[in-house]
């Protein structure tokens, strides 16, 4: 982003040598929409640098960002030296501590002893933000929030309104939606306007959701064929109408702080406010529980990826909804929202959505041989399908197809061990409990299948689980590894029923 001079900007100031560390860094800022000035980008050739370097620090720029790595111990000349010496004159006329200078590290450097007056320097002086080693993420987003509160104060203030106003304009969008929600998480200040952010996009989509025409309770189908494409069908338009959210969501699991439960519960407890009971054809109400399993899919793979398991339970184990029919009471959203629940009855035409996925024509001889066994169907159609269809929403967050596929399994079993754990903990049975995600088939002739591994990382790291200490399972360590060990048995006899 090129801005003018005269705008208030961020002055990135840096070796020429880091420009890749600088784009990143700057990338960064611009997401969180700040204008950043650089000479690279907006001095034009045969321009005065020296001039329009001035001009941009002296009457525009409100934050003055220098950036340091052992390329600069190198190099006795630069032109960043007199960029320096600028920044070191404006510091002098500034009031007192005042947040105007920033000092940036791409390595383990040491800072020049620039002189600011009145015996401070450079080093001494400035508090410096290190862009490397395992805090460089979190680092980069202080960054970004204590330049942004300088660049533009009113997006940050207490009131929120900025950042409500932000909220209402985003269209229906996914990417304008998303940085919105990026913005949002960056505020300090703005819990509220999160909270009607997502309050906003849940409203919306139960609405969808809610619609008896595109979603009908009944269908009349004389046939198999007929029936199991109108099923296919309906999951089709369910994956439609959920899929701007599935970035959100990917988001808030990777990027949520506990303060934002509260957001991320609300958030689900709207889209699934039809998922239990009603009347109708049982297959069909089953069916309106795919919306909320896809997105807890898509939470805990995210989680998973980042090591982030606090964004759960505001979107998957402390989520409560009510039966349709207004009976009293509410129930956990987990223990009726799973893989096997949603295609009880109608497992061909679940397989036969697996198959689709790879290029098979669903046809009415598909149907019936899977119905009647004479083909082949999935054991775990509903997750192989999961599987399917949420890879390309995680093409940014693994190295590869095999890092997706460990991180897709894990979630699955961390999944059902937060059901298992809260069939217990409420006293409920539930017979689709575990043992039905694609990792029991992909883990049937390994001797420390994946549910075993993570109990052993519990195991090995005790209360220091990530999943614990991020508040999973009440933080209690024998109740996970509880629910770990039913995992195991439960997949153990669906390996041993099938292989």
């Amino acid at each position: 982003m090129n801005s003018s001079s005269t705008q208030r900007h961020a002055f990135l100031s840096y070796m020429h040598e880091d420009r890749e560390q600088v784009d990143e860094l700057q990338e960064a800022l611009e997401a969180a929409g700040i204008l950043v000035w650089r000479d690279s980008q907006d001095l034009w050739p045969g321009e005065n640098w020296q001039s329009k370097i001035r001009e941009a620090i002296e009457s525009g720029s409100l934050a003055f960002i220098a950036c340091f790595s052992k390329n600069t111990e190198k190099r006795e000349k630069s032109y960043q030296y007199e960029e320096l010496t600028l920044a070191a004159e404006q510091y002098r006329l500034r009031p007192p501590n005042s947040s105007w200078l920033f000092t940036v590290r791409f390595d383990d450097c040491t800072i020049p002893e620039i002189g600011l007056g009145a015996g401070r320097s450079l080093e001494s002086v400035i508090q410096r933000t290190d862009l490397f080693g395992a805090n460089k993420t979190v680092q980069t987003i202080r960054l970004s929030q204590a330049v942004s509160r300088i660049v533009q104060p009113a997006s940050v203030g207490n009131s929120g309104i900025e950042a409500r106003a932000e909220a209402k304009l985003a269209s229906s969008n996914g990417r304008t939606r998303a940085e919105t929600l990026k913005l949002l998480l960056r505020d300090p200040s703005g819990d509220i306007a999160l909270e009607d952010f997502m309050t906003s996009i849940g409203a919306d989509l139960r609405e969808k959701l809610s619609d008896e025409i595109a979603f009908p309770a009944t269908l009349d189908a004389p046939s198999r064929f007929e029936f199991a494409e109108a099923w296919i069908g309906e999951v089709r338009k369910y994956e439609e109408v959920v899929e701007p959210a599935l970035d959100l969501v990917r988001l808030a699991a990777i990027y949520g702080k506990p303060q934002h439960n509260a957001a991320w519960e609300r958030f689900m407890r709207l889209v699934a406010s039809q998922v239990v009971g009603g009347d109708g054809n049982q297959v069909l109400l089953r069916l309106r529980a795919y919306p909320s399993l896809i997105l807890m899919y898509v939470a805990c793979i995210a989680g998973v990826s980042r090591g982030n398991y606090s964004p759960l339970l505001g979107l998957i184990s402390a989520v409560n909804v009510k039966h349709a029919s207004g009976a009293n009471g509410s129930v956990k959203l987990v223990l009726f929202t799973n893989v096997r629940a949603v295609a009880e009855n109608v497992e061909s035409f679940a397989s036969a959505l697996a198959k689709a996925d790879e290029g098979e024509e669903i046809t009415s001889e598909l149907i019936e041989g899977l119905a009647t066994k004479s083909i082949g169907g999935r054991l775990t159609p509903i997750s192989d399908h999961l599987r399917q269809l949420l890879k390309g929403l995680f093409r940014d967050d693994f190295a590869d197809e095999r890092d997706y596929d460990a991180a897709f399994d894990q979630a699955e079993v961390l999944l059902d061990a937060i059901v298992l754990d809260q069939a217990k903990e409420n006293g409920r049975f539930t017979s689709w409990a575990g043992g039905f995600g694609s990792y029991t088939w992909r883990h049937r002739h390994s001797e420390h299948p994946v549910e075993l591994q993570m109990r052993a990382e519990l195991d090995e790291s005790g209360d220091a689980w990530p999943p614990l200490l991020d508040g999973l399972f009440f933080r209690d360590k024998d109740r996970a590894s509880a629910a770990l060990l039913r995992v195991n048995e439960v997949a153990a006899e669906v390996r041993q029923r099938h292989w």
